[in-house]
């Protein structure tokens, strides 16, 4: 058949446009049309083929960042906090953790209404309640005790996702760590002192402070609890010595935007030749 088909077109040369008598401007578009047609079919499978390239880097992106970030964590972590499953298939629909206590509710005991209401603080039978309930943390894992008893182990993805054990991800109300950390790594010339930071209308500094050449100092920076991911905007002072050896206050010029979404750690890198050509560059963690 394969055979036959490769040999149609001859055919058709040979014995259709002969006997219809078609002239060679006729059998030029009959041709054209062909083509065109089989170009046709071939065009949804090469869009598929895009399509599924471009969802697989833009999931590499995705993991690389979440694989390359660094995380705070501590024992306090999840006090007061609402944790939400992100798959609809899960048994849990959240659970929260409250003045030592925990409490798990599956997806069937409230409906949205009650949800809106805040009735999920009320105890309705069927959910699971632990007391006397205590964290121990290690590298970026949480265990979870009741009465001693290991009942729960997450491990921290992002700053506010924890996975458990059998792959399901749980996003918390807010933040995890109450705080996150700015690193600044001086690689210019500039030998820097008095650096302030602008973020939000906030000023952040650090007393008596100073970053020599390859130098660098490192800043903690507050999360609201109504704090949720979002990219912040950052502004950077700073003290100089001009040509003359007097003492100057710049800035680097360009605000920097950074994505405060996937990490507790980040390390910026200060370079240029002079005070007014500094630039801040975000460094990917190793």
């Amino acid at each position: 058949m394969e055979k036959q088909l490769k040999n149609l077109p001859a055919a058709l040369e040979q014995h259709i446009f002969q006997e219809a008598q078609f002239t060679h401007r006729e059998r030029a578009t009959i041709h054209a049309k062909t083509k065109q047609k089989k170009q046709a079919r071939w065009m949804p499978r090469i869009v598929l083929a895009l399509s599924a390239i471009i969802f697989l880097l833009i999931g590499a992106t995705y993991l690389q960042k979440e694989q390359s970030a660094s995380y705070r964590i501590s024992d306090s972590d999840l006090d007061g906090l609402i944790f939400n499953t992100q798959r609809h298939g899960e048994h849990i629909s959240y659970f929260y953790f409250h003045d030592n206590n925990l409490v798990i509710v599956p997806k069937s005991l409230f409906t949205e209404e009650e949800m809106e209401g805040k009735e999920h603080f009320k105890v309705p039978p069927g959910q699971l309640n632990y007391h006397n309930v205590s964290v121990k943390t290690e590298g970026t894992t949480y265990f979870v005790y009741s009465d001693k008893e290991l009942i729960l182990t997450f491990e921290k993805i992002a700053p506010r996702i924890v996975v458990d054990p059998d792959g399901n991800r749980y996003s918390a109300s807010r933040y995890l760590s109450k705080e996150y950390e700015l690193q600044f790594v001086n690689q210019s010339a500039i030998n820097l002192s008095n650096v302030e930071l602008t973020i939000g209308g906030a000023n952040y500094t650090v007393p008596k402070n100073n970053i020599e050449n390859n130098g660098s100092l490192s800043f903690k920076i507050p999360r609201a609890e109504d704090t949720f991911h979002h990219a912040i905007t950052l502004d950077v002072s700073f003290d100089y010595n001009d040509d003359k050896g007097n003492k100057q206050r710049g800035k680097i010029a360009q605000p920097f935007s950074l994505d405060n979404s996937y990490s507790d750690y980040y390390t910026l890198v200060i370079t240029g030749d002079s005070y007014d050509t500094l630039t801040l560059t975000l460094q990917d963690t190793e």
